[in-house]
């Protein structure tokens, strides 16, 4: 007979670790870290910069995505929409996504520089 398996207080993350308790943030009861954002917005072709900015809306978090695509990128609309689409279908949460002109966004290395929390100045 085999042994049962031993209760434990460790947990299997099918996709590993996902990032910084830290850097994460809850929207609607979803825990969301930037690593996520950052992967699901590099799966879009013809993204490049992005900005996550945390906004509170009455009394819940919510975020909102402004992405830069190249003038030259004829897919631009189909861009947005497969974004809003993927991080619907992967995180469960409807983000709003807004294109904005192309460079106007900072550029960074860093996922955390990226995410603009603009929560306190709506308390």
């Amino acid at each position: 007979t085999a042994a049962a398996p031993q209760a434990c207080n460790f947990t299997w993350l099918p996709e590993g670790v996902v990032g910084r308790a830290d850097d994460m943030v809850i929207i609607r009861g979803v825990n969301v870290f930037p690593s996520s954002i950052d992967d699901i917005v590099r799966r879009v072709p013809g993204i490049g910069e992005y900005r996550v900015r945390v906004q509170r809306d009455g009394a819940l978090d919510s975020l909102q995505i402004d992405i830069e695509i190249a003038p030259h990128e004829a897919a631009a609309g189909e861009a947005q929409g497969r974004l809003e689409k993927l991080l619907a279908t992967r995180l469960g949460l409807r983000i709003a996504v807004s294109r904005v002109a192309h460079e106007s966004l900072q550029r960074s290395e860093h996922k955390a520089r990226r995410w603009f929390d603009e929560r306190s100045r709506d308390a």
